[in-house]
């Protein structure tokens, strides 16, 4: 079968985990980079002003660049895109715990 007749999908599945240090710091910054987007309505920026100072994981998604993952790779080409982030409960010495086991 030749992938020039058939195109194939990837789904690419990334768990990312970070430390929030400064939820400040991260708001404020978020905060910004919506500021300066220009392609954002103002009906939208209002929503989307009220969603990053309620949760700091909508403030880190200003940051969040998929294109940034596949620009450089030859021969694909981004086809749609998501995501999502949510405060979780971690515990590195669960995680060694676990991959030990």
């Amino acid at each position: 079968m030749s992938t020039e007749t058939a195109p194939r999908y990837i789904r690419l599945n990334v768990e990312l985990i970070v430390e929030l240090t400064d939820e400040g710091e991260l708001k404020a910054a978020a905060l910004e980079q919506l500021k300066a987007d220009t392609e954002v309505s103002d009906e939208a920026r209002e929503e989307a002003i009220a969603a990053l100072e309620a949760d700091p994981a909508d403030a880190l998604s200003y940051f969040i660049d998929p294109f940034a993952v596949v620009n450089e790779a030859p021969g694909v080409e981004l086809v749609e895109v998501g995501w999502d982030g949510e405060v979780t409960e971690y515990d590195p010495d669960a995680e060694e715990e676990a991959d030990e086991a």
